[in-house]
This record gives C-alpha cells, structure tokens and sequence, in this order.
C-alpha cells in the first residue's frame, strides 16, 4: 500500500471516531435515574440538562431541608452532573471531596457556604469546569494556586470573600482570559475614567455656563445702552415738549391779550360812534 494510500485510510477511520467522542448522550441511562432519585430523596433536585443533552442538573440550594456534606454522598463519582447548586447550604470542605470526583462538572455554585481555600484543593480534578462561584465564602488568596489549577475556568465570582486585587491579578496571570467578578482592577480603572469624564463633562458645562453668561452680560450691556439712549431721549422729549408748551402758553396768552384789546378797542369804537351819534 503506498504512502497517500496509507493517509487516506487514516483519516478515514479517525473522523468517524473524532465525531462519536464528541457526541453527547440524548437518553438517560439507568444510572442516571438511579442518580436522580437518589438526589431528590436527599432534598435536592436533580433533571436532564435538555431534551437533547442527557447530562444532569443538581440543585440542593431550594431544599426545605439541612443540606450538608452527608446529602452529596449519592454524587460521588458521577460523571454525568453538568452543574451542581450548593448555594447556602450547610457543606464544609469535607463534601468538596466528593464534589471533585464529578469529573465533568461544568458549573459549580458555592456561594454563602461554610468552604475554605482547604476545601478548593479537593477540585483540581474537575478539568472540565467553566463556571465556578464562592461569593460570600472564606476563600483568600491561600486558594488561588487551586483555583488557577482549574485549567478551564472561564468565569470566578468572589463578591464578599478576601481575595485580594493581587490575588485577582495573580490568577489572572496564570489562567489567560479568565473573567472575574468583581475585577478590582477593572472596577477601578472604570471608576477612574468615569471619574475624568464625568469631570471633563462638568468642566465643559462650566464652559457653556461662562460662554452663556458672557453672551447674557453682552446682551445686558446692549440693552442697557439701548435703555440710556432711549433715556436720553425721552429727556430731549421732555424737555422739548416743556419748551413746546411754554410757546403754547405764551401763543394762548397773546391770543387772550389780543382779543381783551379787541374787545375793548371794539367797546371803544362803539362809544365814540355814540358820541357821534349824539352830536348830530
């Protein structure tokens, strides 16, 4: 057989086999029924995680029962769980032992529980896990080489534990492209450029306040030139008007002066004519 031939052969029979590797059960085995009933009698709930991903969801966080490290004993070693909810429950860093034999865990909530970095030590097993939360937990810095040992963590939630900003950072520097919640080094170099912006932003309403009163000072200005010219000349008016009515009055008394000597002229007149009248 020649060598392309040989090839050929190869890849042949190794898609196939890439592709069944990559397929996920669509039905639940016995197993995971047994898996399933065995939670729900613990008080947790447990289901497929779709119709078609047979895969299974735990939850004891909305249990009406104490949930503590005997209550996970039934998931030791399953493989099948994609996500498991512990959230508030009464677990100690015992029961991460058997947490870390789920080996293809997804999703993992330890939030408001009682674990420590000790406990985290138990989860370098769980390789497959993407999403991992221990808001409000005793988690500190101690634990962030186990956390980092989680080769594919895509998101960490630390709200209220004492890992530090350098611990976040260390983390970080290890696991690339990691997200973590609260990111103390993001949060702060936001709130500084919010900071500048909201400053630039303060300092630019500052400037249209001074470029607005400017214009309101220049338009004060105009309008009060405009207010003594018209006071001017409402004084020019004024005073025009008085001379105006001396004219009048001195015109009226002349015509009133003139009409007395009418009259009286006229009166006169009148009596000489008499006077004539009788010497005739």
């Amino acid at each position: 057989m020649s060598l392309r031939s040989s090839l050929i052969l190869a890849l042949a029979i190794s898609v196939p086999t890439a592709g069944i590797s990559q397929e996920r059960k669509t039905e639940l085995s016995a197993e995971d029924k047994t898996l399933i009933k065995a939670v729900q009698e613990s008080g947790g709930q447990a289901m497929r995680l779709a119709q078609t991903d047979a895969r299974i969801t735990v939850a004891f966080h909305l249990s009406d029962k104490e949930i503590g490290d005997a209550q996970l004993q039934a998931l030791n070693g399953a493989k099948q769980v994609y996500s498991l909810n512990l959230r508030g429950t009464k677990i100690t860093d015992e029961a991460l032992k058997i947490v870390g034999t789920m080996s293809g865990l997804t999703k993992l909530h330890l939030e408001k529980t009682s674990i420590t970095d000790a406990g985290l030590a138990h989860l370098k097993t769980l390789q497959s896990l993407e999403y991992l939360n221990v808001y409000g937990t005793e988690v500190t810095d101690a634990g962030i080489d186990h956390i980092a040992a989680l080769k594919s963590l895509k998101k960490l939630y630390t709200w209220q534990t004492k890992i530090s900003e350098a611990g976040q950072e260390k983390l970080k520097g290890v696991a690339k492209g990691i997200a973590v919640v609260p990111d103390f080094r993001k949060d702060r170099e936001r709130a500084r450029v919010e900071t500048i912006r909201a400053a630039d932003d303060a300092a630019k309403a500052a400037e249209d306040a001074m470029k607005a009163i400017t214009a309101a000072e220049a338009r004060a200005k105009e309008a009060n030139a405009k207010l003594q010219k018209a006071n001017k000349a409402l004084e020019m008016a004024k005073k025009a008007a008085a001379e105006a009515k001396k004219v009048t009055d001195a015109a009226t008394k002349a015509v009133a002066d003139s009409k007395t000597k009418a009259e009286v002229t006229k009166k006169t007149a009148i009596e000489l004519r008499k006077k004539a009248d009788s010497v005739k």
